[in-house]
């Protein structure tokens, strides 16, 4: 077949029809591209048949190769048949592992790969920490990670941070942001905004963007996300309006996700003319942006406006959702539709 066309390039190859390292590579780079399990396969066997799984470029291609072809098993199996295995090919293999969701395998890995005697690598910590909720294993990484001296290096300590979150550990999340890192940059401090959010603690979302404005650090756009969600959850309307002003509007017509959290803030806070305003800034609107205004009438007892609004958003061939249902029922009882509220029922 066409996918297993590949070692038809006579110029290097050594005697007796062997491939040289070269020429394998190279196929092993182009099957790696198809994406094709079945091919990799079949191209590991053509690199046993010819003694050379075990040379290290070529088996460092080989699982590679497995890696992106998802096929972890193999990928393992692989690598393990290396007479040398280095820091690369270990962290490539884990990084596939958490990628997959498969993240006790990737520590499992992880502890081999030291019993083996090779050193972890910042990478190594990083691609870990990203795919893990589980508390135990997660302080075992950030003891190994101070013990190699990686903690305080910003990328490790975001994913720290990060790790601690998703645990739902705040304190120990707040320690490493205030007391293991020199430098703090945007994605650090959107990080613990993204934490405190989900804790539903608020006004320290805003403590914290206000300390991060004074230090100089620059928002990007999830941070202003997050914090204009903060604003919109507690009714902080001074606060989202001074960010609002902050935003331009190509921006604002460029980021759907920015756009409908500005709207959602606007039509929490009551202020629907200033809602209804954002909404019609939008180059694009989905259900979300929809929801955001037909919630806020609702809330704000404005039933006749949320079922207006239900109605143009059924002309625009956007589906809604339970959320819509939900805030459209309350719409209805709120002035008395019940005979609509029942038919949506």
């Amino acid at each position: 077949s066409s996918e297993m066309g590949f070692l038809g390039h006579k110029t290097l190859k050594q005697g007796n029809d062997v491939p040289c390292v070269e020429t394998l590579i190279l196929n092993l780079q182009k099957c790696k591209k198809l994406k094709n399990g079945s091919s990799a396969k079949a191209m590991y066997v053509m690199a046993c048949s010819y003694g050379m799984d075990s040379h290290s470029s070529v088996g460092n291609h080989v699982v590679q190769m497995f890696v992106e072809c998802e096929c972890m098993h193999s990928a393992e199996q692989a690598m393990m048949k290396l007479s040398y295995r280095n820091e690369h090919s270990w962290t490539a293999l884990i990084c596939a592992y958490v990628d997959t969701g498969q993240v006790m395998q990737a520590f499992d890995l992880y502890k081999t790969m030291k019993l083996h005697g090779v050193d972890p690598s910042i990478y190594t910590f990083m691609a870990l920490l990203r795919g893990c909720s589980i508390l135990n294993v997660g302080r075992t990484l950030h003891t190994d990670a101070c013990f190699k001296g990686f903690e305080l290096g910003v990328f490790v300590a975001n994913s720290l941070v990060n790790m601690y979150g998703k645990c739902g550990r705040i304190s120990e999340a707040e320690y490493v942001f205030r007391c293991n890192m020199p430098i703090r940059n945007v994605v650090s401090w959107t990080l613990l905004l993204s934490i405190y959010m989900e804790q539903e603690e608020e006004n320290k979302v805003l403590h914290a963007y206000r300390q991060m404005q004074e230090e100089g650090v620059s928002p990007n756009d999830l941070t202003l996300v997050c914090v204009l969600k903060a604003c919109g959850s507690i009714r902080a309307i001074d606060k989202g309006r001074e960010i609002s002003k902050e935003i331009p509007v190509e921006k604002l017509r460029g980021n759907i996700v920015l756009g409908n959290t500005l709207v959602d803030m606007y039509a929490r806070c009551g202020c629907l003319d200033v809602a209804l305003n954002m909404f019609e800034k939008l180059s694009m609107r989905d259900y979300v942006s929809w929801n955001a205004l037909i919630a806020g009438y609702a809330q704000h007892g404005l039933g006749y406006e949320a079922i207006q609004c239900f109605e143009q958003m059924q002309t625009k061939d956007i589906s809604p959702d339970s959320v819509t249902f939900i805030s459209i029922m309350k719409a209805c009882g709120s002035i008395g539709y019940h005979t609509m509220g029942e038919k949506i029922h």
